[in-house]
């Protein structure tokens, strides 16, 4: 298990801020790497950027996205089913709390950023376009949040969800990348090939939870 208060080498990258305020049509012109990021690397990403998320609860959301297969982003290629967690400032957010993304080098395993402003787009799309610079339609997406009131909980595309010592409200839809994948369903849906994804993604934010003790 990772010992977060020890990680004291993160590769700051000037590239890794700058990504978060590019114009989005520069995202066209980046070569995407495709050297593979080791899954060591990215539960740790997704570790710290949970701490983030989890300290700022009321000013900050976490976007998130799941390979359905292997892609090629700027920072390296991710296999198949891999987690991607990343924070974005809500309304109230007033200052620049730090994130985190994986890197594929053993070097730079960790490239120190700050939270996105998706400036009124999906953040997961907002994520996968213009911080990964990934092809979307490798990508399922969801969001995460402060916990749901128990009547708003019962609907299908969200639900609260116990992730270590804390409940979030997950938000399982995304506009535009979901569809392609579960028959036409804006949101994961909660059936039987639905589950599947949505257990998968529960369990890898449970990891980090752990990697975050």
């Amino acid at each position: 298990m990772f010992d977060l208060s020890r990680r004291t080498f993160f590769a700051i990258s000037a590239g890794g801020v700058s990504a978060l305020n590019a114009d989005p049509s520069s995202a066209l012109l980046i070569q995407r790497s495709t050297t593979s990021i080791p899954s060591a690397h990215l539960e740790l990403a997704n570790a710290l950027n949970l701490r983030v998320f989890s300290a700022s609860k009321g000013t900050l959301g976490l976007a998130g996205l799941m390979s359905m297969r292997a892609a090629n982003g700027e920072f390296g290629r991710y296999d198949d089913a891999s987690l991607l967690l990343f924070p974005f400032k809500r309304g109230l957010a007033n200052r620049d709390p730090p994130a985190f993304l994986a890197g594929s080098d053993t070097t730079r395993s960790i490239i120190a950023a700050v939270a996105m402003d998706a400036g009124g787009l999906a953040a997961d799309e907002y994520f996968c376009h213009f911080v990964l610079k990934a092809a979307p339609e490798s990508f399922i997406g969801f969001e995460l949040g402060t916990p749901f009131p128990r009547s708003a909980s019962r609907w299908p595309w969200r639900s609260n969800v116990e992730i270590g010592s804390n409940v979030v409200g997950m938000h399982w839809t995304s506009s535009n990348l979901n569809h392609p994948w579960f028959a036409g369903s804006r949101w994961i849906p909660d059936d039987e090939y639905g589950r599947v994804w949505r257990s998968r993604i529960i369990e890898g934010l449970r990891r980090a939870a752990k990697i975050m003790v």
